[in-house]
């Protein structure tokens, strides 16, 4: 739950629509934090907070397919922290990413630090033509619409395809779930979307076709779909990823804490190292989000 005030920081309206919000929930004091997000994406203000992130995203990326799969060099810093506040010190193992070397990896035990350089993928494959294929990536697209959604829900499909509604998370778990009902091999691929400099978490789907390993990313032609990024995205991620996305290596998509206290995966956080080197001027410390 946020604030009212937070509320209008989000939305970025006048006071008065505002005021309309609170009034018609029953002048609370306090908002669903998802729900003022999705309310702001759908404004088409323009100026909401996630409408402004998404009009970055599309001016990053441009408006071709050769802009879209254009690759990215990386560079940037992953850390995180024991989430057991008494840990004395302990093994980590990073997460592996797509086309990256990982250099200056730091350690006192309790955290743990690391830089990763390299470049994204940035391959054009081509448009799936299997017809099979088409015809679940239609219905899908004919069906969801794209909202936030918190963690503990993201991941209920059966809630995901009730309400039609999700993130790249419920997106590529429906998606995957109607490729594999028709006969398809397929999975879920875990990654970050460099949208600026605080890279997102981002999920799509891997499918085989004629013995070739071809991805789909359903929330970005959700997205496209909907009018944030721009005309023939929508198609383009029906066998390709943008440019911007860096895949983490299949099979080791986790950062691994062992101590006396702790024993598994913990959330990480990654950043640019130019936004890194702003917060040590700024005197911020982060704690690694959850992931979602």
């Amino acid at each position: 739950m946020i604030s009212v005030e937070k509320a209008g920081a989000i939305l970025r309206c006048a006071q008065s629509d505002l005021e309309e919000i609170v009034a018609s929930l029953g002048g609370a004091d306090v908002l669903d934090h998802w729900d003022v997000m999705n309310v702001a994406l759908y404004s088409r203000s323009r100026v909401s907070v996630p409408e402004l992130g998404l009009r970055i995203l599309s001016r990053l990326i441009g408006g071709t397919s050769e802009t879209w799969s254009r690759p990215l060099e990386i560079d940037a810093v992953v850390s995180a922290v024991c989430p057991n506040g008494r840990c004395r010190g302990g093994y980590w193992k990073a997460p592996s990413f797509e086309g990256t070397v990982q250099s200056g990896m730091e350690s006192d035990g309790q955290r743990f630090r690391a830089r990763i350089r390299g470049r994204t993928l940035g391959q054009h494959v081509s448009r799936i033509a299997d017809p099979s294929l088409q015809k679940v990536w239609l219905g899908f697209l004919s069906s969801f619409n794209y909202q936030y959604v918190p963690h503990a829900l993201s991941a209920n499909i059966e809630r995901t395809r009730f309400t039609g509604t999700g993130d790249c998370i419920g997106a590529s778990a429906l998606i995957i779930h109607s490729m594999l009902e028709a006969g398809f091999q397929a999975r879920i691929r875990k990654g970050f979307c460099w949208a600026g400099t605080r890279p997102t978490y981002h999920k799509w789907a891997e499918v085989v076709v004629e013995g070739e390993t071809k991805r789909v990313d359903p929330s970005m032609a959700a997205l496209a779909r909907a009018g944030f990024l721009p005309t023939g995205v929508e198609d383009y991620c029906f066998g390709n990823l943008l440019g911007r996305v860096l895949p983490l290596c299949s099979g080791d998509e986790e950062m691994i804490h062992k101590c006396d206290l702790f024993a598994g995966p913990v959330d990480f956080d990654i950043v640019s190292t130019e936004e890194e080197t702003r917060r040590q001027v700024r005197g911020f410390v982060s704690r690694p989000p959850h992931t979602q």
